[in-house]
């Protein structure tokens, strides 16, 4: 695309050379825009985003660093981003203010609770009209993963959650929610 170069009443640059990115604020007749210039050397215009200043500590900010650039994100910016998504989703999960959710329950539990496995497999009867589909892994002779894909009503997928916690010789449950 090409772009006419603007007349322009004034411009500011902020740099942080230590993090590679610059930001171009250029006022034209009183409506200011904001270009952002990441690593790849691109200047693109940033629509409807709002910048963000945090204080972390240092050793965070490094481990974080470290985590978003092996999972081969091109920016931090994106995988701040997805952190935060996360954040919001686990968030809403939890306080059930999403009606609707996908996910996963991932279930570890003991056999040596006899009629554990009858009664896991009874509560996911009772809850059939959001499970969407089970894996049994056997990772020992008396160790058992459950993996239960979910996907409906927030309540009662917490429900479901909560029911398959309470029995005893499951050690732990995790869920993953995914609101869409």
């Amino acid at each position: 695309m090409l772009w006419k170069k603007p007349t322009f009443a004034c411009y500011s640059i902020e740099a942080n050379l230590n993090r590679g990115v610059i930001f171009v604020i250029i006022e034209l007749k009183g409506f200011k825009l904001l270009y952002n210039r990441n690593d790849g050397g691109d200047i693109s215009p940033m629509l409807s985003t709002t910048r963000l200043s945090v204080s972390l500590p240092s050793a965070l900010v490094k481990e974080f660093d470290s985590v978003w650039r092996s999972m081969q994100y091109t920016n931090r910016s994106k995988a701040v981003h997805d952190a935060l998504r996360n954040f919001i989703s686990d968030h809403r999960w939890t306080q059930e203010e999403a009606e609707e959710l996908m996910g996963a329950i991932v279930l570890l539990y003991y056999l040596d609770k006899p009629g554990l496995l009858n009664r896991i497999t009874e509560i996911q009867h009772k809850f059939e009209n959001i499970i969407s589909s089970t894996m049994h892994v056997h990772l020992t002779k008396d160790k058992c993963l459950e993996i239960i894909a979910v996907k409906g009503n927030a309540k009662n997928a917490k429900s479901l959650a909560q029911e398959l916690m309470a029995k005893k010789g499951v050690k732990q449950l995790k869920f993953a929610a995914i609101i869409p």
